[in-house]
């Protein structure tokens, strides 16, 4: 048990420290409440070497933020760090962001 502990502990390191380039999708689970938004905008804005390439939403998809790296960060990482965000799950090639309920 203690050395299945350990892997999963080793998986989030992996996950944490994955460098990132090129196009990449989050997906901002909802409730998404609008002035966290707007903040997760921000702080995305402030990230050297990232840009904001289009944020969209929709009743049947939630919030979709397509954002692009022009050289390998370990994106994860710098999300963990912003304050709206609660946590940050990888699933298949798109990030899934939880923003925190109230700030």
């Amino acid at each position: 048990k203690e050395a299945i502990k350990k892997t999963e502990e080793e998986a989030e390191v992996e996950i944490s420290t994955e460098l990132y380039e090129g196009m990449i999708e989050l997906s901002i689970l909802p409730p998404v409440d609008s002035i966290q938004m707007k903040k997760l905008e921000e702080d995305l804005r402030q990230v050297q070497d990232l840009r904001v390439i289009l944020i969209s939403g929709s009743v049947d998809e939630g919030t979709r933020v397509i954002v692009s790296a022009g050289r390998p960060i370990p994106l994860v990482n710098i999300l963990g760090e912003m304050s709206p965000v609660e946590q940050v799950v990888k699933k298949g090639k798109e990030l899934q962001i939880s923003l925190k309920t109230n700030l």
